[in-house]
């Protein structure tokens, strides 16, 4: 029997003790005591440890597709299974925990009479399908290592030299100094002169199964396709990590037998900033974001098959609008709240998206009247930046009409990128925005009706930049100078050649 004191004081953290004159293979037990004036006390169990190698044995690799797990044995010597046998390990790779599998707890127990146990490496579902990962686990020093004591478990994700066409995009129309995180950018695909080489026949799995897009390191980027028609334009929303000059992203296709990742109905596209994005291009007043703050159409409305980014929605001016319930209390938030609308002039008043209300307050929205677009916010005063309605506006073509919500400072109005006034928010800043009136499009308080096309809204929970504004409309209205289409290029599968003479 071995005995060892930690004479007190002693602080808080491990104890450790090394024992000389051990026998290979068996096992030991131990346990503590502590004793002070108030008396001794024991331990309630005894623990134990042993003197035998133990080593790792690699199972499997784990599969990003189909969340297929992988595994590791761990392995102790038959001669020693009396006891359970907790096995420490270190956990390293470049897979990323809670994210991309599991969190694993760094130990593992050999049952009792068992001579191994098994460590599951189970993927999560990803919003865009990784590149191979991996995951290195290492036995701690403290234990007797045996070969191997490391075991590498692939999570094995998509090959991108498998794909067989790639197109470069360079937003080369961006020429601001800011770089915008996270920015939704447009990218429209159709066959002609302006896609050299593009051609709907090059993708190998359904209509854009096999669609990827990555940035300049290779990274997969979250992406949504808002419509696909190869007999036109399709229209794709691409999670743009950081916008800067000339940033420069990558389509990928051409693969058999693969499915659009997740990002493409997740609304992992729109960061956390979108309260909502309404695409507006069918019957179903669908939000994209994570969100899911769907509307529900009311009275007289269509389709517009010429939107700006696909298909729109058409009011009738008379009882048709949007429902989207009493959501979207900014409460002490900023916010930004945009839409496209395409109208003949506009002479009586009438909403285009918002909270509103005929006098009370705690009120915000978009809204035309006697010859003025507004922004406006009420909580305790009325603050209502306004910009004439201009003839351009009623041309048959759609604008953009955005409102910066900025609580210590102003509330700006845009139209089509462009400032056009403001005024002061600081006083209300520590108003609380909440109230019960309907979130809605096409219609002012519950009687004034919009005439025209609505399409592409948002509500945001932040105020963006103006750099922001004017790069969501100059990408959308001006996709093809905005963005830079690169020449399709076959990509040359990677392998080894071999010649037969």
């Amino acid at each position: 029997m071995c005995t060892n004191t930690w004479h007190a004081p002693q602080s808080p953290g491990e104890f450790s003790h090394k024992i000389s004159g051990l026998s290979e293979d068996c096992l030991y037990y131990y346990r503590f005591m502590a004793k002070n004036d108030s008396g001794t006390s024991w331990a309630p169990q005894t623990s134990v440890f042993v003197t035998s190698e133990v080593w790792f044995e690699k199972g499997s690799d784990a599969y990003f597709t189909g969340l297929i797990s992988g595994e590791v044995k761990v392995h102790r010597k038959d001669s020693v299974i009396d006891k359970p046998l907790d096995i420490y390990y270190s956990i390293g790779g470049t897979a990323i925990p809670h994210v991309e599998y599991v969190k694993l707890p760094g130990v593992v127990t050999i049952p009792i009479g068992e001579t191994n146990a098994t460590i599951n490496i189970q993927p999560l579902p990803t919003t865009v399908m990784p590149k191979t990962k991996t995951l290195e686990l290492e036995l701690i020093s403290s234990c007797i290592k045996g070969n191997p004591s490391m075991a590498t478990v692939k999570i094995i994700g998509e090959d991108l030299d498998a794909w067989q066409k790639s197109m470069p995009i360079t937003f080369s129309g961006y020429t601001k100094e800011e770089v915008l995180t996270n920015f939704p950018a447009l990218v429209v695909f159709e066959e002609g002169l302006s896609r050299p080489g593009f051609s709907y026949d090059g993708f190998l799995s359904g209509p854009y199964g096999d669609l990827r897009f990555i940035d300049e390191t290779e990274t997969m980027l979250a992406f949504e396709v808002e419509s696909w028609d190869t007999s036109g334009k399709s229209y794709v929303w691409v999670r743009v990590p950081e916008l800067a000059q000339n940033t420069t992203i990558y389509a990928l296709w051409g693969k058999a037998d693969v499915e659009a990742p997740l990002s493409n109905t997740d609304g992992s596209v729109w960061h956390d900033g979108f309260a909502a994005v309404w695409h507006l291009n069918d019957m179903s007043g669908w939000d994209s974001s994570i969100n899911r703050e769907h509307g529900t159409l009311k009275g007289g409305i269509t389709q517009d098959s010429d939107g700006a980014a696909g298909s729109a929605l058409k009011f009738n001016g008379s009882n048709g609008y949007i429902d989207c319930g009493t959501g979207f209390n900014m409460i002490f938030k900023s916010a930004t709240l945009s839409v496209w609308f395409k109208s003949n002039k506009l002479t009586a008043l009438a909403g285009l998206i918002g909270k509103s209300a005929i006098g009370g307050n705690r009120r915000y929205s978009i809204f035309f009247e006697s010859g003025y677009l507004y922004a406006c916010f009420d909580v305790t005063g009325w603050v209502a930046p306004k910009t004439a309605w201009l003839d351009e506006y009623h041309d048959g073509t759609w604008h953009q009409i955005t409102a910066v919500y900025d609580r210590q400072a102003d509330l700006k109005l845009f139209v089509d990128g462009e400032y056009k006034s403001s005024a002061s928010l600081a006083s209300q800043a520590s108003e609380e925005m909440i109230t019960g009136v309907m979130f809605s499009m096409g219609r002012y308080a519950s009687g004034y009706y919009y005439p025209g096309a609505l399409d592409e809204a948002r509500m945001m929970m932040e105020a963006v930049s103006d750099n922001w504004v004017w790069a969501t409309y100059q990408n959308m209205r001006h996709n093809d100078t905005f963005n830079d289409y690169g020449e399709v290029a076959l990509q040359t599968p990677t392998g080894s050649i071999y010649v037969f003479r």
